[in-house]
């Protein structure tokens, strides 16, 4: 008994379109994958201008303490060192520089001084007082 043979052709056909799925999904891989690497430098530059303009802030908010020792733009606050405060509902002075904005807190009756930098979505928070200064 013999078996009907088959016709190489139509693997061929298939191999084909097999392989040019596996091409377009590497494809769009590779995309997604430099769309990401791009995006998470683009955030960690935005970060880097955001903590640098807040750094600015910090600099104008020493020589308005050094003018006027008394110096303050609002009324002190509890808990101590609240960024989402700071960033949100604090008042204080602001300023200009390099696309972004920074702004000087410093609460009435105590030593430290914040200043909040944002540029497009990226915000940082830094305090400067007795002990030197951090990021919050």
């Amino acid at each position: 008994m013999t078996l009907p043979s088959r016709s190489p052709k139509g693997i061929s056909l298939v191999a084909v379109i097999f392989l040019a799925a596996l091409f377009v999904l590497l494809g769009a891989l590779l995309v997604k994958m430099a769309y990401n690497y791009q995006s998470s430098a683009r955030n960690y530059y935005l970060a880097e201008r955001a903590f640098y303009l807040a750094e600015a802030g910090l600099e104008d908010g020493k020589v308005r303490l050094a003018r006027n020792s008394a110096w303050f733009t609002d009324l002190p606050h509890y808990p101590d060192d609240d960024a989402s405060w700071l960033i949100d509902k604090a008042v204080g002075a602001t300023g200009k520089l390099g696309g972004g904005q920074f702004k000087i807190v410093r609460e009435k009756g105590r030593s430290n001084l914040y200043s909040v930098g944002q540029i497009g979505r990226a915000t940082a928070v830094v305090r400067f007082g007795p002990e030197g200064w951090r990021e919050l």
